[in-house]
């Protein structure tokens, strides 16, 4: 499956804004992007038009569904951990571990503003070694180090391309 992402009023053909290949973050101009789906299966994402959060709902369940899962990766884009010194990660969000930062354990949900994709090595970091994640109200995270240092990651903007 192939992700792209493209505002509405392009798509309806009222102006000719260039898509996005979400992961390269490759632009697509308007044209190729009509060509592209005129013949595709169709995933809507909303996202909001001001923060450029990327907005949904989605049932509480102990596991996340492929569908949680899916669109959790789509709205992080890349991992949700610091990325300052070496230890940060341009991968994918898919690609790293889906992680409840209110853990199942401790009553939270499994829900989209409870789950996060962070990389393995911050997931255990969380898990192990006594650091904290939080999800801030602009969906970014803030993660906590044992000692009280903090550090924020940005939430993706869907207005800004790749």
């Amino acid at each position: 499956m192939i992700n792209i992402a493209w505002d509405m009023t392009s798509f309806l053909g009222l102006t000719d804004h260039p898509g996005e290949l979400l992961g390269p973050g490759v632009l697509i101009p308007p044209q190729a992007m009509r060509d592209l789906v005129a013949d595709a299966q169709i995933r809507r994402l909303l996202f909001h038009p001001l923060t450029g959060e990327l907005l949904d709902a989605t049932p509480d369940a102990v596991r996340p569904s492929a569908p949680l899962a899916g669109f959790v990766a789509l709205r992080d884009v890349n991992p949700t951990t610091p990325t300052a010194g070496p230890t940060g990660s341009a991968a994918g969000a898919g690609s790293g571990d889906l992680d409840h930062a209110i853990p199942r354990s401790n009553g939270g949900p499994t829900t989209r503003a409870n789950l996060h994709s962070p990389t393995r090595r911050w997931h255990r970091a969380k898990t192990l070694a006594g650091w904290t994640v939080e999800h801030n109200d602009d969906g970014g995270w803030t993660w906590t180090s044992p000692v009280g240092r903090t550090y924020r990651t940005e939430p993706h903007d869907y207005r800004l391309g790749p």
